[in-house]
């Protein structure tokens, strides 16, 4: 069971953390672009806003599972 609560604690806050940082990149006009190498210039992310919103949800979502595994393992 705490190995469950760490898994979707971890994937909770990595899809949380996207979604967020693409919700930020939408409202304020940023554009989130990988770093380039070797004379490419990179690859820009695409942002959408049901791309944040679903991966958003679908962090909470397992934040909300690991904190409901970790009273169950109290």
């Amino acid at each position: 069971m705490r190995v469950l609560r760490f898994v979707l604690l971890a994937l909770g806050i990595a899809l949380a953390g996207t979604g967020a940082l693409a919700l930020f990149s939408l409202a304020t006009g940023w554009e989130i672009r990988t770093r380039g190498y070797a004379g490419s210039p990179g690859i820009a992310v695409p942002v959408e806003a049901d791309f944040a919103l679903v991966f958003l949800g679908i962090g909470l979502t397992c934040l909300g599972l690991a904190w409901l595994v970790g009273r169950r393992l109290r």
